[in-house]
């Protein structure tokens, strides 16, 4: 039985979710002056330490929480976390930056960007599995998550362009930087109003009452007695998958440290290609729908193995097409990945232990994915040679593809869902 309105409220609620997790990046050129009195280097790096420490505390909130759904149900677990990130985000509008205060106001800054963390690693597999479940598994609903996430990093963008157009630079350190955040946790406060509509899934229904029975940790303890092969799986997918993610976000550094653009030339086109992937993502699911998703996988692999190379050196021409061609080229095998790869895990395991599964494989992809950057920056500076990133691509891609191989062969053994 399909139920629109679950994916319409899980939707918006990403959407919201994922604008207060990145405007916290994208407010770091004006925050980091404010909270730390350094020079601008150490400014920077004490800022985006803590923005990294959300990251890590992303697997806790998805273990956490997808517990909590397969315990409680999933409408209790998606109502909480909308109130955790509203809560973190109010957090940060509202401190104090008075120089005596500064102290407290790391303090608190740390605590915000935890909850935020542990709220964000719960909304996207909750998300993912409530409107999976509420649809019959379509994977027409990851494409529509994936927009949803999308629309939050462009919607952020547009927020902050709107704040650098109507306030001058003075004006946002003294009080317009608290404008994105109060935004962003009024935002929360009314998707959660709203989520208090959302509808049990009938899928956990059926198993409620055999739930009931079992303590909050059996899911846990299922998962690691029984489906150890599919966790290995689906985290070494994950990672690789979501390195081509984190490494989008790497490209306006690595582009305009070598190739001749310019960061005012790179940013423009990198929101028109978030925007490309935003209508994109819904498409790749009504052909996932259509096609066997791991064999997609698999060819999208193969295509960035073989075609890496040659789209990196397009940059050398040094034009705003060539430019613009290598962004959308990026989105475009980025979306494939990313839309197939959430729908295969928003059906590979039991839905007794499906939210705790999903969530844990997700947030250990995301810290792993999330260490990308450094490590692509320490091997660049190591060998002295830029292209070493497209050797990174080359191996993620292969490792992607051996790894769908693998669940493709266990499918056709019956061991896992599609």
């Amino acid at each position: 039985m399909k139920n629109y309105k679950n994916t319409i409220l899980a939707s918006l609620g990403v959407c919201f979710e994922y604008y207060d997790f990145i405007i916290y990046a994208l407010m770091g050129v004006y925050l980091a002056d404010i909270f730390f009195q350094g020079d601008a280097s150490s400014n920077n790096f004490y800022y985006f330490a803590i923005f990294s420490v959300g990251y890590f505390f992303r697997p806790l909130g998805g273990m956490l929480f997808g517990l909590i759904a397969d315990k409680y149900g999933r409408k209790k677990s998606f109502e909480t976390l909308i109130l955790i990130m509203a809560a973190a985000t109010f957090i940060i509008g509202l401190l104090p930056t008075h120089q005596d205060l500064l102290s407290i106001s790391v303090f608190l800054l740390i605590v915000a960007r935890i909850l935020q963390g542990i709220a964000l690693g719960g909304e996207l597999p909750n998300a993912l599995i409530l409107v999976n479940e509420s649809n019959n598994h379509s994977p027409v609903l990851s494409g529509i998550i994936t927009s949803s996430a999308t629309a939050g990093n462009i919607l952020a963008l547009v927020v902050l362009t709107l704040l650098s157009n109507f306030l001058s630079e003075n004006e946002i350190l003294k009080w317009g930087w608290r404008i994105p955040f109060l935004l962003g946790g009024f935002l929360a406060i009314g998707c959660y109003l709203l989520r208090r509509d959302v509808r049990e899934t009938g899928e956990f229904l059926k198993i409620k009452k055999d739930v009931e029975l079992h303590n909050v940790l059996s899911p846990l303890k299922s998962i690691i007695s029984k489906d150890l092969h599919k966790i290995f799986l689906a985290i070494i997918t994950t990672s690789c998958v979501l390195s081509f993610v984190v490494l989008f976000l790497y490209m306006p550094t690595y582009i305009s440290t070598y190739y001749a653009y310019g960061i005012d030339e790179i940013s423009p086109l990198m929101t028109i290609a978030l925007v490309f992937s935003f209508v994109l993502a819904p498409v790749v699911g009504m052909l996932a729908r259509r096609l066997d998703k791991m064999i997609i996988m698999m060819i999208v692999s193969v295509v960035v193995m073989f075609f890496a190379k040659s789209i990196f050196q397009s940059l050398n021409v040094g034009s705003l097409l060539s430019l613009m061609i290598f962004v959308i080229l990026y989105q475009l095998m980025l979306t494939f990945l990313y839309v197939t790869n959430l729908s295969i895990l928003s059906n590979l395991f039991d839905v007794k232990v499906r939210v705790t599964a999903v969530s844990f494989c997700y947030g250990i992809g995301t810290v792993i994915a999330s260490l990308s950057p450094a490590l692509i920056t320490f091997l660049i500076k190591s060998g002295n040679d830029p292209s070493i990133l497209v050797s990174f691509f080359v191996v993620i891609a292969g490792i992607t593809l051996v790894s769908s191989v693998i669940l493709m062969r266990l499918k056709q053994k019956g061991v896992v869902n599609d």
